[in-house]
């Protein structure tokens, strides 16, 4: 097999299903991990993660796409834990305005179980629309709702939403006497805050040194969301009631989830 540097750099080629495999297979068989991070800048350069494009395919070349999109924006960790036959969770977040839909939040990014298979079982793959950005309808600067939500960050004495950034994070199963079944962190989150209340996460929202604490969270779950377009979300990672349903069957046995956030 010829090595990853020529598979990448000489030329630059096109995206296909077959280079997808190729590339794939290449990365998981690195005889050291760490140079993955080597080449991630040069992935993210080929492999965009364009969802219409992905969601258009038969199952293997989908398959094969986001296991490089994997490799491409997820850790060593989350790498190795695929390898190793574990289901990974991937997030694809469009950029939205916590205003948008009169403040009750979209249901415009798509979460992607990606399971490798067992012994001679292909992997597969299962996409599940929803949500990862927060309703303004929570937010301290709106009087749609009673249910203000957040932590102070820039000490202004009002408390700001916050989302998880893009990264790799770990997620286990556990339940709530609100949402049912959840996914929690297994350990705090630093999340982007909205400081500026102006439905946006963006280099214009500061933080106080002093309240650096209150960026971390605990509580940002995957949950069952709310209906009629109204996604009940304050930083959590939702779906509609009957398609988290049907994404926590996917889930099966397991109990701990790799989960990549990417900018689509």
């Amino acid at each position: 097999m010829s090595s990853l540097h020529d598979q990448l750099c000489f030329p630059a080629r096109p995206y296909s299903p077959d280079f997808s495999r190729e590339v794939f297979e290449t990365l998981v068989n690195l005889p050291n991990p760490f140079e993955l991070l080597l080449y991630q800048p040069h992935l993210r350069s080929i492999f965009t993660p364009q969802l219409e494009l992905f969601l258009s395919r038969p199952v293997p070349q989908r398959f094969f796409g986001y296991a490089v999109l994997l490799a491409a924006y997820g850790t060593i960790d989350s790498l190795r834990s695929f390898r190793l036959r574990r289901k990974v969770i991937l997030g694809f977040r469009k950029e939205t305005s916590t205003k948008a839909n009169q403040g009750k939040g979209v249901y415009d990014d798509w979460f992607v179980v990606l399971d490798p298979g067992t012994g001679n079982h292909p992997g597969t793959v299962k996409e599940f629309q929803g949500n990862t950005e927060p309703a303004y309808r929570y937010d301290a600067n709106t009087s749609a709702t009673k249910k203000h939500l957040g932590k102070d960050v820039d000490g202004d004495g009002v408390i700001d939403l916050g989302r998880i950034p893009e990264g790799t994070y770990r997620f286990k199963k556990s339940t709530s006497t609100k949402y049912g079944n959840i996914l929690a962190p297994v350990s705090k989150i630093r999340l982007e805050r909205d400081t500026n209340h102006d439905g946006r996460f963006d280099q214009n929202d500061t933080v106080s040194p002093k309240l650096s604490a209150n960026e971390y969270a605990t509580d940002t779950f995957f949950h069952k969301g709310g209906r009629g377009g109204f996604t009940g979300s304050a930083g959590c990672q939702t779906l509609e009631p009957e398609t988290f349903e049907l994404f926590w069957a996917v889930l099966g046995s397991q109990s701990e989830f790799h989960y990549v956030l990417i900018r689509s």
